[in-house]
């Protein structure tokens, strides 16, 4: 059974650093020094403070104190994690050579709404199970809806990969489109499965980059549209998301309910509405937060995450009977 096992918020390559610190010759890299850099990156470019209700100087003051001269390396990227991870964001991570820290609470305190064992066993290989360019789909409720699953947008396909997928759905009644589970990737992929949707050029979402230490200091707002492609399809349309659906797919999320035939199902997605921007500490470790806001058309940040057109969780039950009930409310909701 293919499995895929994907750490979207990991950092791919940490810069090489020594692995001790010289304190008396190098006063830059000393742990004080540190500590007060990376706050520094944070209260500067970090665009969430105000939404999340943060005190940064309150997070100083808390974290300070278990700064010592001659701590090790190890007990100051344990303190530096813990206090990135009060920005309460999965984008915001620390990375050295001996380990990466993460928010995980976003996903972990929520439901999984998601079996993925019994997906495969019962709604994907027994039915027309095709695997086309990262996206797993196959043909439900009497080859009338096409169930279509994408596990990452950091998977990658060509454009004719996209066109075989959508050509299979034409004539169908609806479609399903899977993304429970979904940490995201790549932003253009996101853009280009929505255009897939689109029932129209139009725009989306809008977006504005942080260009400065001051709480207002932003860039002229952007918007992020989309443009119609062919093959696509505008029939009726569900999008299963859950608390694990972040970033890229979280944008995914806000970008297709600007769509009248599309309706979101599932739970509130996990957010990560700010693009990730890196920065090397002066030791060399990596700190990774995000650098930007985005917001939907109606003013919704989507930091906050994207709220579902219907509210469903998986039932314990259904999953004892070897059915997925959110699939099989999407298809109820599918048929005419």
């Amino acid at each position: 059974m293919r499995k895929r096992i994907l750490l979207l918020l990991f950092i791919g390559t940490v810069l090489n650093s020594c692995t001790s610190l010289l304190l008396d010759e190098e006063p830059a890299q000393n742990p004080q020094a540190i500590f007060e850099f990376t706050w520094k990156e944070v209260e500067d470019k970090y665009p969430f403070f105000e939404l999340k209700g943060i005190n940064w100087q309150s997070v100083k003051q808390k974290y300070q104190p278990r700064i010592a001269p001659q701590m090790s390396e190890e007990a100051l990227f344990d303190v530096l994690a813990e206090m990135v991870n009060e920005t309460r964001d999965a984008h915001v991570n620390l990375a050295s050579p001996f380990n990466v820290s993460f928010y995980t609470p976003v996903f972990l305190n929520a439901p999984e709404n998601l079996n993925a064992r019994l997906v495969e066993q019962y709604y994907l290989f027994p039915n027309d199970y095709y695997l086309t360019g990262g996206f797993d789909h196959s043909l439900l409720d009497s080859n009338e809806v096409l169930y279509l699953r994408y596990e990452s947008f950091a998977l990658a396909y060509t454009q004719q990969q996209l066109d075989y997928v959508f050509n299979r759905a034409s004539g169908k009644r609806g479609l399903i489109i899977d993304l429970r589970n979904n940490l995201g990737g790549s932003i253009s992929s996101a853009f280009d499965l929505a255009s897939r949707l689109a029932d129209k050029s139009r725009p989306v979402i809008v977006s504005q980059v942080k260009n400065g230490p001051g709480a207002l200091d932003y860039e002229v707002p952007v918007n992020g549209s989309v443009v119609k492609q062919s093959p696509g399809y505008t029939g009726p349309t569900v999008v299963l998301v859950n608390r694990k659906s972040y970033s890229a797919t979280n944008l995914f999320a806000a970008m297709v309910r600007e769509f009248p035939q599309v309706t979101l199902m599932g739970d509130t997605t996990g957010g990560g509405g700010g693009v990730p921007v890196s920065r090397e500490l002066p030791n060399g470790w990596v700190l990774r937060l995000s650098g930007t806001r985005t917001f939907g058309l109606d003013g919704l940040n989507l930091e906050q995450g994207v709220p579902p057109d219907r509210l469903v969780y998986l039932s314990a039950d259904s999953v004892a009977a070897n059915r997925d009930n959110m699939i099989e409310e999407a298809l109820r909701l599918l048929r005419p």
